[in-house]
């Protein structure tokens, strides 16, 4: 169940999830693989900064971020807390939390609802703006964005399809590509992919996203605060350089 009081100014809107991605492959001769809890924690979160900064640029488009009562600490409510609107939900299944971010945007009148499923600091500003583009061309589409493991990061539909993510089952349909699409062609949705990115589960790739972001930055602020958690761990742990 997701509790909120909804404030309507657009037409659009945008959801980031605050679930944070886990760093499942902790293969010891990778970078950060090693890393502690807290320290793992505090970068994601400096992620989640970044993409929630990079999303409020959008205009005409209202920012929501679902969270439950352990996410997210009152320092970062001060700093956001005017400008975008908080859907609480108890801890369900990713699959449930998509359905019911879906259908409750969808009683309230919007018109393209996109759902940010996890936080990455290579989302720019175009990335975000297509995805509600590619929502124009079809009613009845679904915009999909997959890490390069298959699980969606990012899901954007015009027309109320929530019911699409319900299951009877244990089966986890975000996670399974193949449940996911049968479910699409069942209701002949048309699909409009967007580019690929890499999970962000792994110490190799937690790495790559570290050069990634100094070669992008060139000297500005994009994902500043991804950026500086990576160089105040660097400088905390001596971190194994990736073979």
């Amino acid at each position: 169940m997701i509790f909120f009081n909804m404030n309507v100014r657009n037409k659009k809107a945008l959801v980031l999830f605050s679930r944070v991605p886990e760093l499942s492959h902790r293969n010891p001769d990778e970078p950060y693989a090693g890393l502690p809890w807290t320290d793992l924690d505090a970068l994601y979160s400096a992620m989640f900064d970044d993409v929630l900064e990079t999303a409020l640029t959008l205009p005409s488009i209202d920012v929501f971020v679902l969270k439950n009562e352990q996410e997210l600490s009152n320092e970062f409510l001060a700093r956001f807390n005017s400008k975008i609107q908080i859907i609480e939900h108890l801890n369900t299944a990713l699959h449930e939390q998509i359905r019911h971010a879906f259908e409750s945007l969808f009683i309230h009148k919007y018109e393209q609802v996109v759902l940010l499923l996890e936080p990455n600091p290579l989302m720019t500003k175009m990335d975000l703006r297509n995805a509600f583009e590619l929502l124009q061309y079809d009613d009845d589409c679904v915009v999909v964005g997959q890490n390069s493991d298959g699980k969606c990061f990012l899901l954007a539909l015009k027309s109320n399809h929530s019911d699409m993510f319900e299951t009877m089952t244990d089966t986890d349909m975000i996670s399974n590509e193949k449940c996911f699409f049968e479910r699409i062609c069942e209701r002949e949705l048309m699909v409009f992919p967007i580019p690929a990115k890499y999970p962000l589960d792994s110490g190799s790739n937690l790495h790559r996203l570290k050069t990634e972001l100094e070669e992008l930055a060139g000297g500005n602020g994009f994902s500043h605060h991804t950026r500086t958690m990576f160089r105040a761990i660097d400088k905390k742990y001596r971190i194994r350089k990736p073979r």
